[in-house]
């Protein structure tokens, strides 16, 4: 609901925010190794937040079989537009849970999207 009228996905909106995080260009693969949910179709999601000029892509020059993706300004811009209204919608999601609760569903998040290093 959050996303939609922005024109989102949950899958465009992480990769976003790896690219975010990151803070740096990235290669497809290292994008979609980031991906909460594995996603088959990580070029044409890449493709779709290009054309709607929230990422940029560079091939490198050094290498034409490389592609780098960039957040570009209006990614950011959306990402800072959302910052507080996903802190909101996490805190009422979440506001049952004790802090031990918390800390453990953490765990068990970052255990499952780690799951090839484990």
């Amino acid at each position: 609901q959050l996303f939609r009228p922005l024109g989102l996905s949950h899958e465009k909106y992480n990769v976003l925010r790896i690219l975010a995080g990151e803070d740096r260009p990235m290669q497809i693969y290292e994008i979609a190794d980031r991906m909460i949910a594995p996603k088959t179709d990580i070029s044409r999601l890449i493709e779709r937040l290009v054309t709607s000029e929230l990422v940029s892509r560079q091939r490198c020059e050094e290498d034409g079989r490389v592609v780098w993706i960039q957040l570009a300004s209006s990614g950011k811009k959306l990402l800072k537009k959302l910052a507080q209204p996903i802190i909101d919608l996490h805190a009422s999601q979440f506001e049952s849970l004790s802090p031990k609760e918390l800390e453990t569903l953490n765990k068990l998040l970052f255990k499952a999207r780690n799951k090839k290093d484990s």
